[in-house]
């Protein structure tokens, strides 16, 4: 069966419910806060 990379999904029971993967991104949300606009900030893509 296919899993899919969740977006905007905060809890882990409709993770399941969903059969997506987990993304753990806490490395990222230091970088993620210093953005102004990450729709326009392309240093977003880099991480």
């Amino acid at each position: 069966m296919k899993r899919n990379i969740p977006y905007g999904i905060a809890g882990y029971e409709e993770l399941v419910r969903e059969n997506a993967y987990f993304v753990d991104k806490t490395m990222y949300i230091e970088k993620l806060e210093r953005v102004k606009n990450p729709e326009q900030d392309l240093s977003v893509r880099q991480i």
